[in-house]
């Protein structure tokens, strides 16, 4: 530790020759991350019908795309306590009808045509219904990949493989989060 002003001023000198704007750019940058991460992650949170479609539409790999409603939900969950507050089914090319089983009428068809984007009030409640879907993992009541994002649930077709199902997910993710 200098004592003396001369030694004190020497080592003042090479103090400010410290050249600090890299560092104070990195971490200008650091925060535009956080600051995209933190919107991205508010578009996840019970975002509507008419985004999800708006969104989904910009997916190479998804055809038609049709919204529950009260008339027309299979499941008999929207806006029920701890049900969804939406769900947008959609059908994919990439998912063959060898059987010609599929009616063409996107939500009768459920995610085996394609997959769905489920949308709940909480995070709690999108991955209570995760746990629910992840009990029919591996049967013959799968109903293919199931993956919680905020308050959202992406599922796609079991008819889908593996790769396919992480491809048209990782899209569907970026097209929701697209800032």
């Amino acid at each position: 530790m200098p004592r003396e002003v001369k030694d004190i001023n020497e080592k003042t000198k090479v103090l400010e020759a410290i050249d600090i704007t890299e560092e104070i750019n990195d971490l200008k940058s650091a925060q535009k991350l956080l600051e995209d991460s933190r919107k991205k992650y508010e578009l996840l949170l019970n975002p509507t019908s008419d985004f999800i479609i708006e969104r989904l539409k910009n997916v190479k790999d998804i055809d038609k795309i049709e919204a529950v409603t009260e008339e027309k939900d299979p499941n008999g969950n929207l806006n029920k306590p701890g049900g969804y507050t939406t769900q947008v089914y959609f059908s994919s090319p990439l998912v063959k009808d060898e059987y010609g089983l599929f009616t063409g009428d996107v939500i009768e068809d459920g995610t085996d045509c394609g997959g769905s984007v489920e949308v709940y009030k909480t995070v709690s409640e999108a991955k209570k219904r995760n746990d629910y879907l992840s009990a029919f993992d591996g049967g013959i009541l799968s109903g293919g990949a199931h993956t919680v994002y905020g308050s959202i649930i992406i599922r796609t077709s079991g008819e889908l493989t593996a790769s396919q199902q992480k491809a048209l997910e990782d899209a569907i993710l970026n097209a929701l989060t697209e800032l």
